[in-house]
C-alpha cells in the first residue's frame, strides 16, 4: 500500500511540472514573437510633403537621409499646416543644406527674408503653439532655443497664396513645417526696374486671349501661377505663365502654359506634348 501511495504522488507531481514547463514554452514564444513583430514594423516615412494641391518631395526622398520620428498636422484659423519632425545627428546640417539647395535650384523656391515674412511669424508661432508643443509632449521637452528658422516659398496652385517649406533646428531635432497663406513672391530687382513687371504682362496676355477667344472660357476663369524668374524663348527674355482649371476632383490641372517677352510684347504658346514655344500674336 505504501508503495503504490508514492507512485501516485510521483505522477502529479510530473503533471504539474509538465505544465509549468509548457506554460514557460508559451510565454517565450509569444515575447519572441512580439519583439519580431516590433522590430519587423515598417519606419515613418513621408515620400512628399502636401498640402491641398501643393506639394514638393520630402528631404528623405531627395537626400536619402534623415530619420523621420512623427508627423503632426494642425489647423488654425482655417489654414492646414503639417510639421515634420526628424533626429538630429551628425548628417543632418548637409542633409538640410542639400535639401534648401534642392528648393531653390530645381523647385524655383525663394528665401524669405525677415521683413518679407513678417506675415508669416504669426503663422510661425502657431507651428511653435500647436505643433511643437505636439512633439515636446511626445518625448523629453527640447531645449526652446531653436537655430533661425529658414523659409522657402513658391507660387501656390491656388491664385494669390503661397506654398511655404519652413526648417528650423532645435537641440535634438529639426523640424520641417509646410503651409499656404496668402502672399505674393518677392519682385527681383531687375523686375522692380522694368516698365513691364508681370502684372503687366498678366493683363497684356488676358486682353490678347480674351480677344482671341484663343480659350474656352475667359482667362479669370483660370488660375494663373507665374515661373519663377525669367525664360529665354526665340532670343526674347519672357514672363512664363501657366493656366490651371480645377477637374471634377477637385485638384487642379493645367491647361495652357505661355511667355510673354519683356521686349518686344511677343506672346509664345508652350506646346506641353513637344516641348516647343510658338509666337502666337
Amino acid at each position: 500500500m505504501k508503495a503504490k501511495k508514492i507512485e501516485v504522488k510521483s505522477k502529479r507531481k510530473s503533471k504539474k511540472k509538465f505544465i509549468f514547463i509548457l506554460l514557460i514554452v508559451f510565454i517565450v514564444f509569444f515575447l519572441v514573437g512580439f519583439y519580431l513583430n516590433k522590430s519587423d514594423e515598417e519606419p515613418l516615412t513621408a515620400e512628399n510633403y502636401v498640402i491641398d494641391q501643393d506639394s514638393v518631395e520630402s528631404i528623405t526622398t531627395v537626400t536619402e537621409k534623415g530619420e523621420l520620428t512623427d508627423i503632426l498636422p494642425s489647423q488654425e484659423d482655417g489654414t492646414n499646416q503639417i510639421e515634420y519632425v526628424y533626429k538630429k545627428d551628425e548628417g543632418s546640417q548637409e542633409a538640410i543644406d542639400q535639401y534648401v539647395k534642392y528648393l531653390e535650384e530645381e523647385k524655383g523656391f525663394v528665401e524669405l527674408s525677415e521683413d518679407e515674412n513678417d506675415s508669416e511669424k504669426n503663422t510661425e508661432t502657431k507651428t511653435k503653439t500647436n505643433a511643437q508643443e505636439s512633439s515636446e509632449s511626445a518625448e523629453s521637452k527640447e531645449s526652446t532655443d531653436i537655430i533661425t528658422p529658414l523659409t522657402y516659398a513658391t507660387q501656390s496652385q491656388e491664385e494669390n497664396k503661397l506654398f511655404e517649406v519652413n526648417i528650423k533646428e532645435g537641440e535634438n531635432n529639426y523640424y520641417i513645417t509646410v503651409f499656404r497663406q496668402e502672399g505674393q513672391l518677392p519682385k527681383d530687382e531687375e523686375e522692380a526696374k522694368s516698365q513691364f513687371t508681370r502684372d503687366d504682362a498678366k493683363a497684356y496676355l488676358k486682353e490678347f486671349l480674351d480677344s482671341s477667344n484663343a480659350l474656352n472660357n475667359p482667362f479669370d476663369n483660370y488660375t494663373s501661377i507665374f515661373d519663377v524668374g525669367r525664360s529665354i524663348v526665340n532670343d526674347e527674355e519672357c514672363y512664363g505663365v501657366s493656366l490651371y482649371q480645377k477637374g471634377p476632383s477637385g485638384y487642379n490641372y493645367i491647361v495652357a502654359k505661355y511667355f510673354v517677352s519683356l521686349e518686344n510684347r511677343n506672346i509664345f504658346k508652350y506646346n506641353l506634348q513637344t516641348g516647343e514655344s510658338i509666337k502666337i500674336n
